[in-house]
């Protein structure tokens, strides 16, 4: 199998370059628009809502609704109560303890019922704990921005707090904010809920523009009906003790059907609507337990959301295609996993759509053009390659004109067709070679047999018949190592796990006659240890018996040539390491390259390199994935064979 580059960013054509910088231009300015105009608020309203549903918690215990139900209305008579009832209940709460009452009814006009304003005042003001809403409508009258009505001069100067009660809407119509204070003139109006955790009376504006400040988002921690409730005829009647009316925080609001105000929440299911006095306790809630919910600060959010589209974005430059599949889906989801660690862990809304809409028309859009690129990239080549002579067509060949499509087909038939043509004229040409190959063998050979055996009959004088031998014998040495090199070249390789330490102890065998001739002692270290590597033995043997020929034919009489196998590392993995030593003349480091080139000296009339010996040992070496060089030895050459090892039975050297 042929493994394909791959395509680093460097490589990367410059329009390539231009396109990626353009989109991360385009990416960052959508991802600020989104951010700044809101345009992705339902997308992060949806998945704000699944955040807050899937983190419910129980009830605030401190808190309790009083409700204006309809066993109230059918107890203690049809709405509008009288406002002594009113008084009641406010006397029976106050009686029992209560730490707050808020009391979320609008008392705007007076009574028709002579004294009952008065005796609810009186109620309230001996209470001194109760808080009372304003009504707030904007615009007002006669061009205001708003108007302002408190409750009846008796019941508001008997309150010890008032407040607004107003929540805001989303463009989806769910109640999910609620500013905290209302302010125009410079002053402010609490909101009812803050008013009943801590009573106040600031003076009420009167002008000006009515602005809402402190906004935040309601924690919601469950649907309707999660906070306990009780009947207010149940505590005008006496009914509901002392102890559990008893330093709590009271709501009173109407849940009565037709009756009370009623509101789509994040929490609420299709069908299922919370009543005003509930939103209101969750906002209470809240503010107790300080968990209230804000939006991300405007900087950080562009930051997060920037570092998110701008890491994918960088990933497009230097990852392939199914990692950058990968990364995107990958970054959608740390965007929605920070949104909701924010929100669990700070009580922070870091919207999370932003980043993930950016990034599903940045990808489709990147991937069309990649492939556009891609695509022109191939008709480009396939139109050169179409256009460049070779032996089957030395004039090139023209593809004639057409659609797109029709025009891509074409070259691509054409490039597969003279693909196919020139492994057929390789295969044959290879055959071809192999036939040459074998016939110079045999027709170089057998002449030089036949003087070695001329060389033998009597009446030869010795000194010629020596030097002819010599020629005869170098001339066989280069046909082997011809024929060795055409098949090492070729790639007909017959591989088979060999025993290295094997190979070159038949190596040391067959080199001995000659070693003994030159007067040269041979001797091996690390041989009986079994060294196994994948290779072709006969190129092996070869190459191993041109070390040892070449370092016994440049060591001088007496000299030693030793042949050492160790362990060693190549590139991750780990090789056997060959080396042959021998005490010659050595080779100067600058003519070392030109030792493994064909038919090249390395300076002198006796340098190394000549003929094809050192350069079949470095294709052998190349073809069996190793390596082969001419280290520093003084005095002398060592050469050092690298092959990666299969496995290695024996001791660390």
């Amino acid at each position: 199998m042929v493994a394909l580059p791959r395509i680093a960013w460097t490589t990367w054509p410059r329009r390539m370059v231009v396109e990626w910088l353009v989109a991360s231009v385009l990416a960052t300015l959508l991802a600020l628009a989104l951010l700044f105009s809101g345009a992705s608020a339902r997308l992060d309203n949806v998945a704000y809502d699944a955040a807050l549903r899937a983190m419910p918690r129980a009830a605030d215990p401190r808190i309790l609704i009083v409700t204006i139900d309809e066993r109230s209305l059918a107890e203690l008579g049809a709405w509008p109560w009288s406002r002594r009832t009113h008084a009641a209940l406010v006397d029976r709460l106050t009686a029992a303890g209560a730490r707050s009452v808020a009391y979320d009814v609008l008392f705007v006009e007076p009574s028709s019922e002579p004294g009952a304003d008065a005796d609810l005042g009186r109620a309230i003001a001996a209470s001194g704990r109760v808080c009372l809403p304003v009504l707030i409508e904007a615009p007002g009258l006669n061009g205001a921005d708003f108007r302002l009505t408190p409750p009846i001069a008796p019941l508001s100067q008997a309150a010890a707090g008032l407040g607004h009660v107003d929540l805001d809407y989303d463009p989806d119509g769910l109640s999910r904010r609620a500013a905290l204070s209302e302010t125009a003139g410079g002053r402010a109006i609490p909101h009812l809920m803050r008013c009943a955790l801590s009573p106040t009376k600031p003076p009420l504006p009167t002008s000006g523009t009515l602005e809402r400040t402190d906004t935040a988002l309601i924690p919601y921690g469950g649907g309707p009906g999660r906070f306990p409730s009780v009947s207010a005829a149940s505590v005008v009647r006496g009914e509901t003790p002392d102890a559990f009316l008893s330093d709590r925080l009271i709501l009173v609001g109407a849940t009565a059907a037709g009756l009370h105000d009623r509101h789509s929440t994040p929490v609420s299911t299709r069908n299922e609507a919370m009543s005003g006095i509930e939103v209101q306790a969750n906002l209470l809630e809240g503010l107790l337990s300080g968990r209230f919910i804000r939006p991300a600060a405007i900087g950080v959010s562009v930051a997060v959301t920037l570092a998110l589209i701008w890491t994918f974005l960088g990933s497009l430059l230097i990852s392939p295609p199914r990692y950058n599949l990968i990364l995107g889906f990958s970054v959608v989801a740390v965007a929605i996993g920070i949104s909701a660690a924010t929100l669990l862990v700070a009580r922070v809304w870091l919207p999370p759509a932003p980043t993930v809409l950016t990034l599903l028309v940045v990808f489709p859009l990147w991937g069309w053009r990649r492939l556009e690129a891609a695509s022109a990239y191939m008709v480009e080549e396939l139109e050169r390659f179409a256009g460049e002579p070779d032996v089957l067509t030395p004039e090139g060949h023209a593809i004639a004109g057409g659609d797109v499509l029709e025009r891509q087909i074409g070259l691509m038939h054409h490039a597969v067709q003279r693909a196919r043509d020139l492994r057929t004229y390789a295969a044959a040409a290879s055959k071809q070679r192999e036939q040459m190959v074998e016939l110079l063998s045999h027709d170089i050979r057998s002449p030089q047999s036949s003087i070695l055996a001329l060389l033998e009959t009597p009446g030869v004088p010795p000194e010629p018949a020596r030097r002819i031998a010599s020629y005869a014998r170098r001339t066989l040495d280069l046909a082997d190592n011809f024929v060795s090199l055409a098949k090492a070249e070729s790639g007909s390789m017959s591989l088979e796990v060999v025993n290295l330490s094997d190979l070159v102890t038949e190596a040391l065998d067959d080199i001995w006659p000659l070693a003994n001739r030159a007067g040269v002692h041979l001797t091996s270290v690390g041989a009986e240890d079994e060294y196994l590597v994948s290779g072709d033995r006969s190129l092996l043997a070869r190459a191993l018996t041109n070390l040892l020929d070449n370092a016994i034919k440049f060591s001088p009489a007496a000299g030693r040539v030793m042949a050492t196998l160790q362990t060693a590392h190549l590139g991750e993995g780990l090789a056997i390491e060959l080396r042959v030593t021998d005490q010659g003349p050595g080779v100067d480091p600058d003519l070392r390259p030109g030792l493994f080139q064909r038919f090249e000296r390395a300076g002198g009339s006796k340098a190394r390199g000549i003929g094809l010996g050192l350069t079949l040992v470095a294709e052998v070496a190349r073809r069996h994935g190793g390596s082969v060089v001419c280290a520093d030895s003084s005095p002398g050459a060592t050469f050092v064979l690298t092959l990666p090892l299969k496995a290695w039975a024996g001791n660390p050297r």
